[in-house]
């Protein structure tokens, strides 16, 4: 009898164990106080057999206890209960405050308040404590970040809790692993696809993801199981000095603002410059984020000196497009992941509408800088001028859907008012150049600036280089198809990634 009771006692404590592993067991509308881990586990576990947990109400009382994470900003109420499930009123709420040389609780190993650097892995410079409390209002600071809250009861006693709660104590709460099937090692980067024969990760470890990142001024978790690409469009465009061409219909340059005057803007949507990067595959997430979103040393481009970085020092390149600046993993696994630059040029010395994926400066990752992609805005607009120049034929655009070319509804444009004379102005123009120029940036930022293998278009048995021959259908077609018949202008437009390319798109977390 005494064996089985042993043996109960075993499998029901290695059951607490897996349960505390998983992050799982406790996160049902309370948060337990921690006491000290047993050696060689957690520092710190949830006492489950307190009777004092907490709570956590918004201002109407709601409990948010299952689903709070922090966010700057973001304030909660803490209540206090008995083993009940009762409100009770208890002699103090305090917060263990951060601790200057242990910003990290997690690798100090310390019960205190965390002081991550910045606001999440992307943004903010701030070294203040990730929390505040003003009287039992918990207000958060920080995209991540644990608080220490030690609850004084009537009696004197004191109970320490960890805010949200996290279970096995790795700095990631149990709300966010149990997204992700729980009992996620902290600085394990695990994401895969979207080829299965490309290396694991993307340079972000989980902690890192839970973290997450500001795009276009809006905090985001990350995904610990999807590859992360961070885009973004320069304000300012470049060449401007001496830029030769000017546009019927426009005064001073044009630019992509001038087709996207609400597209450009990272929150936006439609119409959007960056409609074709969003198709592409469905496991990568792609982040348009803005110049305040990443480190940048961007001084400036030209077509002969290329990308200009300001200063001089060593960091200016290695650190330049740098996403995880605030990277709270150990020194021994963090890793510089970079983001993609796409760059207006504006120079019109020849007439070539294709774009550069520049790999100028070098630097030490790789020994390589897939990272700056060069859009020459007045060569496409020329390009495409003189293409519907004296038509009189309907322009017509096509898309590669199921296998064929086909020309969607609204797909025929007409014929711009002023069809001698075309100006940038005219809907006809603006409607042909909102389709023409998110192909040229996804062709060039995500086709060009990350590794693609694929060399050999098979269907036509010849070499392409890193593009399929012209008229594939796909973001990666070496260039767009233009067709004058007696029916119509034709303008043949890749939309999307096709399958073989999202598997073929290597995403490394050096880039």
């Amino acid at each position: 009898m005494r064996r089985h009771i042993w043996i109960v006692s075993i499998l029901l404590g290695l059951f607490a164990w897996l349960s505390l592993a998983m992050g799982f067991a406790f996160a049902q509308g309370k948060i337990y106080p921690v006491i000290q881990g047993p050696s060689g586990g957690p520092k710190f576990i949830p006492d489950q057999s307190s009777p004092i947990t907490i709570s956590l109400v918004d201002i109407t009382g709601a409990d948010l206890t299952p689903s709070w994470l922090p966010g700057p900003g973001k304030q909660v109420q803490i209540q206090v209960k008995n083993e009940a499930g009762q409100v009770i009123v208890p002699t103090g709420i305090s917060l263990v405050p951060a601790v200057a040389n242990a910003p990290n609780p997690i690798i100090s190993q310390m019960f205190v308040t965390s002081a991550y650097p910045g606001e999440c892995t992307n943004y903010g410079t701030s070294t203040n404590a990730d929390f505040d409390l003003q009287g039992d209002f918990l207000i958060s600071n920080d995209n991540g970040g644990m608080a220490a809250v030690k609850v004084t009861m009537i009696d004197g006693s004191v109970h320490n809790f960890i805010i949200p709660q996290d279970s096995n104590f790795n700095g990631i709460p149990d709300i966010y692993e149990n997204q992700y099937g729980g009992n996620l090692a902290r600085e394990d980067d695990i994401d895969t696809g979207p080829d299965p024969s490309s290396s694991v990760g993307d340079g972000i470890a989980n902690i890192d993801e839970y973290r997450g990142f500001r795009v276009g001024g809006v905090y985001k978790r990350g995904d610990p199981n999807k590859k992360d690409l961070f885009v973004h469009l320069e304000e300012t465009p470049q060449c401007t000095t001496g830029t030769v061409g000017n546009f019927t219909g426009q005064t001073g340059l044009v630019t992509m603002a001038t087709f996207f005057p609400n597209g450009l803007d990272p929150a936006s949507t439609y119409p959007s410059v960056y409609a074709n990067v969003d198709t592409l595959a469905s496991d990568l997430r792609v982040h348009r984020i803005n110049n305040l979103e990443w480190v940048t040393n961007f001084s400036g481009y030209d077509k002969d000196n290329l990308v200009i970085l300001s200063g001089t020092d060593t960091n200016t390149v290695s650190q330049d497009r740098w996403i995880n600046k605030n990277s709270i993993v150990s020194e021994a696994s963090r890793k510089t992941v970079k983001g993609v630059r796409i760059i207006e040029c504006l120079d019109l010395s020849t007439l070539s509408p294709l774009g550069r994926a520049d790999k100028h400066p070098p630097d030490s990752i790789e020994s390589k800088d897939n990272g700056n992609a060069v859009l020459f805005v007045h060569r496409i607009v020329q390009t495409t001028l003189n293409l519907i120049t004296n038509v009189t034929k309907p322009i017509v655009y096509y898309t590669f859907q199921n296998g064929s070319w086909t020309s969607p509804q609204g797909g025929n444009i007409g014929v711009p008012a002023n069809y001698a004379n075309p100006s940038v102005s005219d809907p006809k123009v603006i409607s042909l150049m909102r389709l023409l120029l998110p192909w040229y940036l996804a062709h060039e930022a995500l086709e060009h600036s990350f590794d693609v293998t694929a060399t050999v278009q098979t269907t036509r048995k010849a070499s392409y280089g890193y593009h399929h021959a012209d008229g594939s259908g796909t973001n990666v077609d070496i260039k767009i198809t233009n067709t004058l018949t007696n029916q119509a202008n034709k303008f043949y437009i890749p939309k999307y990634f096709g399958i073989s390319d999202e598997q073929e798109m290597r995403v490394l977390s050096s880039q």
